[in-house]
């Protein structure tokens, strides 16, 4: 006789509505029980244990992960972790058969659908939930859902549960099909609800004044303060004068690094000041010069920083209101391709990176050797030359140092605009972020516009390209 089983759902809720209902839909479609927080409402002590025996009669344990660790226990035993990890502790503990599902990081979410709280903890769950089973990477919720019921047969195929067995009182083949009757009607009246609900919006729109976010990015003809940076003719505008691409410099200095750390002979020494030539300071600079690795790390900082300061493109970013209301705490999240580097105004303070130390150059030595010659003072006091090195320390000019830039503006490659109030026809602008194309290709910025009257964030994409 078929067996029935009960499949418990764990994961965070809010920002996984959608990925948890087609979990489930699956589940029904498979003639299988699914279980989850839907059934206990929040998570709280007073509900543990409704959900420890609810666990403890579930066949199987189904682990949802994304970028939100959920809701943190703040007292007890467990205090510091989130309600779902202590439910997959608990199905762990239990030997329950756990199959867990992380979202793919090449996945783009909006910002409320990630908890920059507690990213330490995510991770440390996830570092856990990685090393202690096989799991499946999903990128959207029909691709969760498949790859659940994949997962799901090969479980029941190779490990038998105790499940639920139909008794002569109860046709659960009826029961499973009233089911599926119900689920087939609750997603009708859902679609009949957003019918309703997009009629009565438009007939909203129709009489009501409401706030329309735009966004702009056009290049910023204006230089910086000091005159150092802006080269608008490294930026792809169209007709229109908005930004749509950037032009890469090429540069490479290691052949000119290299020659200027070259290794000196007596060969290189001219015939008048041969004479004045030591061998021990030839030896002693060859041997301080750097290594190749070393000049190549040197020209490779060297190339970046030029990179930056000779094709940089100043960008004013607009958040623009066309609609026809005051838009209340609207906000633009912009996040640029990976290709491109981002920062703000703190690039007009970049220094050139170091330049390796070598030696004192034994041929300028040389010639100060002679000078003094033909000035007697060499003849008049021959102590002079044994001590002439030390007096002679030429220093070579070397390049200030900085480390990699990190003067990228909110996580890398993201950056955000807020305004108070937008009034509309009116536009707010942000002008102190350059621009600079390292990786050619085609690509897209993704724009999150918002603002209290909006229900959720609008997402909008601009075409970008980078070429060479």
């Amino acid at each position: 006789m078929e067996k029935k089983y009960q499949i418990f759902i764990s994961s965070t809720y809010t920002d996984l509505i959608e990925e948890r209902k087609k979990v489930r839909d699956t589940i029904l479609n498979m003639l299988h029980f699914p279980v989850g927080m839907e059934v206990f409402g929040a998570a709280d002590e007073e509900q543990w244990e409704i959900i420890k025996d609810t666990i403890d009669s579930s066949d199987y344990y189904i682990l949802i992960i994304a970028h939100r660790y959920g809701t943190i226990i703040s007292e007890g035993p467990d205090a510091g972790i989130s309600y779902t990890e202590k439910e997959y502790r608990y199905a762990k503990e239990k030997g329950i058969p756990i199959l867990a599902f992380l979202m793919d990081d090449s996945v783009a979410v909006t910002l409320d659908k990630i908890d920059s709280e507690h990213k330490e903890e995510l991770q440390k769950f996830k570092k856990d939930v990685l090393g202690s089973r096989l799991i499946e990477y999903w990128k959207t919720a029909d691709d969760l859902a498949q790859k659940v019921s994949i997962s799901l047969h090969k479980q029941m195929d190779r490990k038998k549960r105790p499940g639920w067995i139909r008794a002569n009182s109860f046709d659960i083949e009826e029961s499973h099909a009233q089911l599926l009757e119900l689920n087939r009607k609750i997603q009708r009246l859902e679609s009949e609800n957003k019918s309703l609900q997009d009629e009565l919006n438009a007939c909203k729109n129709k009489n009501t004044r409401e706030p329309s976010l735009e966004t702009t990015l056009t290049v910023d003809m204006s230089n910086d303060v000091f005159g150092r940076f802006s080269h608008p003719e490294y930026a792809i505008q169209d007709e229109n004068m908005s930004l749509n691409g950037l032009k890469i410099l090429n540069v490479s200095k290691f052949n000119t690094v290299k020659r200027q750390y070259r290794k000196i002979t007596i060969n290189d020494f001219s015939k008048d000041l041969t004479p004045f030539a030591i061998e021990s300071e030839i030896d002693d600079y060859n041997n301080s010069l750097p290594t190749n690795e070393e000049l190549r790390i040197y020209a490779d900082k060297l190339d970046h920083y030029i990179q930056i300061t000779k094709s940089c493109v100043r960008v004013e970013i607009g958040l623009q209101n066309v609609g026809t209301a005051i838009a209340n705490s609207a906000s633009l999240v912009i996040q640029f391709p990976d290709s491109v580097e981002v920062y703000n105004n703190n690039i007009i303070d970049l220094l050139e990176p170091e330049a390796p130390e070598k030696g004192n150059n034994p041929i300028e030595l040389a010639a100060k050797r002679k000078k003094y010659q033909s000035s007697n003072m060499l003849y008049n006091n021959p102590n002079i030359l044994n001590g002439l090195t030390e007096k002679l320390n030429l220093v070579n000019p070397l390049l200030y140092a900085i480390e990699d830039i990190e003067d990228c503006l909110i996580n890398s490659n993201i950056v955000e605009i807020n305004c108070d109030k937008l009034i509309h026809s009116y536009i707010s602008c942000k002008n102190d972020v350059y621009l600079v194309g390292r990786k050619p290709g085609k690509y897209k910025i993704k724009c999150s516009l918002m603002c209290e009257e909006y229900e959720k964030p609008v997402v909008k994409y601009i075409d970008f390209e980078v070429v060479e």
